[in-house]
Formats: structure tokens, sequence, C-alpha cells
């Protein structure tokens, strides 16, 4: 089951559009969003009227309030009869404006004469229709019938239709008419030209043609009407006609029977759009009108007097050069002549609709028969090569106007450029874009010579793929005229190898390439990326990533590195880049961390000279030269002291607790017995007895530190000796601590020696 939901815009009244007055049909659609499209019946109407009732006044009830079309698909069989209601009544009556008694649209039907133009829409959804394997739509329109026309046999219906290719243009909106006269009414014997007003959304290319007049369309099959004798579809005025197939303009001279006061002529024409880009067939659209010729009106259309006066180059008299972005301006002249020969006394009115097709245009006239009609656009912007407008002029001539419509065209030059100079492999083969044009010309103006084939691909091309083997210079020509810029050139810069430029991200401490051993990771950027990084501290190949750390430099010794960058493939090339990283000054203490608070003045040392000592109170006590005075402290007391060294911007320090001790804590056993503990032999360089004197025994704590101050050796004494192995300790001063009790009792200098 196949379902169909249409939305509507719904005004009051009821009555489907059917009528013995039609004079023309369209149905258009312009794509919304989605699968929703806006469909649109358009439905010309005279109004009744002395001049189509023979001077009778009659009335022929209330307008229809909606209207119906076909939606069909022939790939599925689909046909269906879709609603729409009225969303617009515009009035098109070809009578003056001066007095309202021969507008029978607004005065009733004792007025001359009146012509409607209905607007019925209608919303449809593709989204919830089944589709199947659909390929094309058509909607088709028919209502009837006719008014009885001279070019056509009995009042057939009308039909129109126009198509969607809902598979490869999902989002394609039809051609759209918006000329200001949508029915044309011309008096008898002067030559004109009919324009359509149509307007693509799309930017397609268009091409017209005409096309037989549609009487029935029933399961899929049109039927023609009855062309009278001397007619055709290709035929359907009399006399000569002229159809522009690029705008579609009907040139052609009015003519009306003897005997007839009005004269009606079936015109059907078929407008298809085609893919700019492509050249493919997108949509076609079938219009039908009623063109009206009316006796010799005892009056003349106004005409044009003069050719197109612009600051654009005129090219020829419907036609002017212009570039893009430049402000143009135009002036036509224009008279209006009576039957006589002599200017009328008729004021002109103009409509123009190119504001339709391009933005920022302004309108204005000025004079009295003849009038100047002046068009200004501001930075002209047009995405077409060719841009056709029209001008209508119009008289106030009582009871019908004379009327004329003027199609000019501007033909839009664009500046041809290329993009920037660009610099290759000799490897590379790269394509230039030209932009600009629709023909192109390529020629060497320096460096290769073009060789089609070889080193060029194409020289008519727009996009030509080239392989130059040293530097060269290309220029390119296009079709475009010469004062909009219709010529560039570009620049490519062959090179043998990619250029490589090393750089640290960040930098070392000391200088762009030079670090200290505790420096934090840093990044080797290169100009030409993709290649590997190698060499020593290099912990990211790819992404250059480098750490001082890593190489595990001594303190106070220099390592000097190169690493190397390697580009592989097509111009391929190397660089190195050479790092040095500075080992630490060696800052360890050396100084002896325990002294008595009766000494005044100590000279502290460490590894490196040159540093500065502080204390962790920052008292000054050491001073900055490593002199310290233990008698400021009461002991038992201790202070935290600093060495810190600077070398170039490399920063070491080390620390070290320095213990006080009250100088009476060395007799706190025994007076009598001064030397409590001793160290045999000292120096020692293997086995080493720490004894008490005789006949003394004691439970002592025994700890051994080294220059550092860090407690290499620890053991309880409970007896009368105990035996140290030092042959595993390094050769260097230890300081020996016998604590009683938690109390120091005694402290030692040990010398090992090998």
């Amino acid at each position: 089951m196949r379902y169909l939901i249409c939305f509507f815009l719904t005004l009051l009244g009821l009555g489907e559009a059917s009528a013995t007055h039609v004079i023309g049909l369209n149905v258009s659609y312009k794509h919304l969003s989605g699968d929703s499209f806006e469909v649109y019946c358009d439905m010309p109407s005279n109004c009744p009227g002395t001049f189509f009732n023979n001077g009778n006044c009659s009335w022929n009830g209330p307008l229809p309030t909606y209207t119906s079309f076909y939606l069909y698909c022939e790939d599925q069989g689909f046909l269906d009869t879709i609603t729409a209601f009225m969303d617009t009544i515009i009035d098109a009556s070809p009578v003056c404006k001066s007095d309202p008694i021969y507008n029978a649209c607004s005065y009733g039907p004792c007025g001359y004469m009146g012509i409607k133009l209905l607007g019925y829409k209608a919303i449809i959804d593709f989204s919830i229709i089944d589709t199947g394997n659909c390929h094309e739509w058509m909607m088709v329109y028919r209502n009837g019938a006719r008014s009885s026309g001279h070019n056509f046999v009995g009042q057939p219906f009308n039909t129109v239709w126009s198509s969607l290719n809902k598979s490869d243009y999902p989002e394609n909106s039809s051609v759209q008419f918006k000329n200001p006269r949508p029915i044309p009414f011309y008096c008898a014997g002067q030559e004109v030209t009919y324009h359509w007003g149509a307007t693509d959304a799309d930017g397609d290319s268009l091409f017209w043609e005409l096309d037989t007049a549609w009487d029935e369309f029933n399961a899929g099959s049109f039927t023609s009407i009855n062309y009278a004798s001397g007619f055709a579809p290709t035929q359907p005025l009399p006399g000569a006609i002229t159809l522009n197939s690029a705008n579609g303009d009907i040139s052609f001279t009015p003519f009306l029977p003897a005997g007839y006061i009005v004269g009606i002529y079936a015109v059907a024409v078929k407008v298809s759009e085609y893919d700019k880009s492509t050249g493919a067939l997108k949509a076609q659209l079938h219009r039908d009108v009623h063109f009206m010729v009316v006796d010799s009106c005892d009056n003349s259309a106004p005409i044009a007097i003069s050719t197109l006066n612009s600051n654009a180059t005129i090219v020829d008299s419907i036609s002017i050069q212009t570039c893009q972005g430049q402000d143009i301006e135009i002036d036509i002249v224009f008279a209006d002549y009576d039957t006589s020969g002599a200017l009328s006394g008729d004021s002109l009115s103009f409509q123009c609709n190119l504001g339709e097709y391009v933005d920022s245009v302004a309108y204005s006239h000025s004079g009295t028969n003849p009038d100047t009609f002046h068009i200004s656009i501001f930075n002209f912007t047009s995405a077409t090569a060719e841009t056709w407008f029209n001008v209508f002029v119009e008289d106030d001539f009582c009871p019908n106007p004379g009327y004329n419509d003027y199609s000019f065209r501007i033909l839009s030059g664009r500046q041809t450029y290329l993009r920037s100079d660009t610099t290759v492999c000799a490897d590379d083969t790269i394509i230039l874009n030209a932009h600009g044009g629709d023909t192109f010309y390529w020629q060497s103006l320096s460096g290769d010579p073009i060789q089609v084939g070889t080193n060029f691909g194409c020289v008519g091309c727009q996009k030509p793929w080239i392989h130059p083997s040293q530097s060269t210079i290309y220029t390119v020509e296009s079709d475009q005229p010469e004062g909009c810029g219709n010529k560039d050139t570009v620049t490519i810069h062959v090179f043998e190898a990619y250029p490589i430029d090393l750089t640290m991200a960040h930098g070392g401490s000391v200088l762009p390439t030079v670090y200290c051993a505790n420096d934090d990771i840093d990044t080797i950027l290169t100009s030409t990326g993709g290649g590997v990084f190698s060499g020593p501290g290099i912990l990211n190949s790819l992404a250059g990533v480098f750490s001082p750390f890593q190489l595990n430099v001594p303190d106070g010794a220099d390592s000097v590195i190169n690493v190397i960058y390697d580009l592989t493939g097509s111009c391929a090339n190397s660089d190195s880049i050479k790092i040095r990283v500075k080992g630490l000054p060696n800052t360890n203490i050396l100084s002896s961390d325990t002294f008595f608070d009766h000494i005044t003045a100590v000279q502290l040392t460490a590894a490196t000279n040159g540093g500065a000592w502080s204390d962790y109170a920052n008292s000054g006590n050491p001073t900055a030269q490593g002199i310290f005075n233990p008698s400021l402290f009461i002991g038992p007391d201790s202070v935290l002291i600093f060495y810190q060294a600077d070398d170039s911007g490399c920063l070491s320090r080390d620390s070290m607790l320095i213990r006080i001790l009250h100088d009476s804590t060395l007799n706190i056993l025994s007076d009598q017995n001064p030397s409590l503990v001793s160290i045999i032999p000292n120096p020692t360089s293997g086995m080493t007895r720490f004894s008490l004197g005789s006949g003394q025994k004691q439970r002592m704590n025994i700890a051994v530190y080294d220059q550092h101050g860090r407690i290499v050796f620890e053991t309880r004494l409970e007896g009368q000796y105990i035996d140290f192995d030092s042959s595993h300790f390094q050769v260097g001063v230890y300081t020996v601590r016998f604590e009683l009790n938690q109390t120091l009792v005694q402290i030692e200098k040990m010398v090992i020696i090998r």
C-alpha cells in the first residue's frame, strides 16, 4: 500500500478550481528541506467583464478555493491526486490603472477587462511515500476548459507538468516564473518580445523550446490539443516567430483575424535544466500560456530609442561586459509615440527583474517621455557567465496600455588566478589549478620548457599535472576579458633534498643546546617532519624527545653527543645537532659532623670549592664561605647545613646534620677513666676491635658514619669488646659514636687505609 500525506496552507471557502476561463497553467516546486517540497499550481483566469462577454455584464461566482494535481511515477505506476489550497491572488489585468472602471477584477462584471493569477500551494513529504524504485516523479496539473482560441479547435483542457529526479538530484528546485505580466497581452501589428521572467534557484543552465500544448493526461500519457489549420506546436502564432533558447524570449508581430476584437493563441514551452558542472539533465518543466491579441488599440507600445549606455564595456545592443566585483551603471532611454508617430502624452512606468538574479540592485527613472531608466549595481557578483534580465515598460493609455519587454544580458568576467608559489621536491609530481574561466592555455616563462606527457599534463587543461626538473615559472591565460585580469603566473621552486633545520623546543639551562644533567626532557623540532631521530638520550625516535638525564653524566664531567635526523623517501635528507650535557658540580661535604660547643671557628670543606654554605634557618652560621662557629650552640644540639655550587647554571646541593656536644659528656662515666673506649688498630685496613677499658663491661650502642654523615655500620657491644671488619669500606676518615642508654659518651675518629 502506498501512502501520501500533504500539508496545506488553508484559506476559508470551498470549491475546486474548474472553469471555462482558463487561459494558462503552470506547476512548479521548491525544495524545502530533507524530503519536503512545496508545490505551486498557478492558474490565470479572466474576470467577467464587458470585453470578454461581448459587452454583457455577467458574474461567474466566487473563485475556487482549492485545486488538485497528480503526483505520478511511471517506474512504479504510482498515481495519486493531491489537493492544493489557495495561497495568493494576483491582479494581472492588462488594463490602465488610472480609471477603476476598466479593471473588471476590482470594479465588477460591468468593468472592461480583468485577469487574476490564482496561486495554490501544497507540501509533499516524500519520506512517507513508498517510493520504491521510483527514479523520476512528475507533478501534472490539469484544468479546463480553455477559453476558445484561434490556433486550436474547441475548448480542450489545459495540462502542464514538471519533473523531479529524486534519485540523482534530491534537493533540486524547479524553474520559477516572475514576469509582472504573466499573460502576454498585445496590440495587433506591433512587433514585440515576450519574456517569461524565469529564475532557477540552483543556478542551472536552462534550455528553452516550443512544445506541444496538451489537452488530457490519462494513465501516464498526454493527449495534444487539436491544432487549427496552419498552426502547430512550433508554429503557435501567425507569422514569423523567434525563440531564444537561452532565455525563452519569443519575438513576433501580433496578428488579429478580421472580425475579432481579441485573438487567443495557446503557446507551450518546455524548459530543461542542466547541471552546470556535469552537463547532465536534471529536470524539465512544461508551461502553457494563452497569448492575447487585441485590435489596433489606437495606441502604440513604448519602445527603447537608445542602445545600452553603461560604464561597463558595451558588447552589442543588448550586452555589456563587466568583471566580478565591479559597480555598474546602466541607462536605457524609452519613448512612447501615438499612432501618428508623435510623442504621446502618456506616462511611462518600469519594472525590472535583475534583482531576481543579483544582489544590491537599485532602479530609478527620470524625464517625461522620453524617459531614462537607470540601473545601479553595487559589487556585481554572479554565479553564471551570462546574466539575462528584462526591463518591462508600459504606458498609461486607456483602456489598453501599450506594453513592451526588452531582454539584456551582462557578461560576467572573472579574474583568473593561480595559487601561491610552491616549493616541491624534484621527485614529486603536483597539480596546478587555475581559477576564473572556462578554457585555459599554459606556457613556461622560464625553467623547464613544457613537454606534454613528459613534464606537463595538458596545456589546455584547468588542472594539469607538472613534473619540473628545475625551478620554473608558469603562466596561464583564460578566456575571460583581458580587463578582468585573465592572466596569472606561479613559480614552482624545485629542490633536490628536503630542507631540515633542527632546533630545540625549550633549550637547556645553560644554552639552547647545552643542558645540565638534571634538566627536564626536551623536544627536537624540525622544519620537515616524517623522519627518525637517533642518538644518546633519545626517548622517542619519531617525536624527537630527548632526556639529558639518560646520559648519566658524572658530577663535574661533560658529555657532547650527536643526534642524527634521517628523512627517507623522495628527496631524502639528513641532519644532525650537537648537544652538550654538563655533569653537576660535586658538592659532597667532607667535614666532620660532630663538634664540641666550646669550639669557636671551623672551616667546613666540600669536594668542590667556590660554592655557598648556609644553614636551614639561614642565620649566617655557617657563613657563605663555610666558617662555622659551634660555640653559638649549647650542646647537646644540632643544625642542618647546606652546600650549593653553580657551574654555568648547573646547580647541585649537599646537606649534613652537625651535632653539637657539651665537652663534659666525655667524663660522665668515670672521672678517672677519660678514655672509656679504644679502637685498635687505628688506622686500620681489616679487622678492627672496639674495646672497653680494663675490667669494663657495658651494653653500649656503636655507630660508624662516613664523610657525608651517613651511618654505614651499627652494632651493640655487650661485654668488653667487639670486632669490626672494615676491609670492604672505602678509604677515608670515619666517625665512631658510642652511646650508653641513648647518651653520647664518646666520639672517635677511625681512619681506614689500604
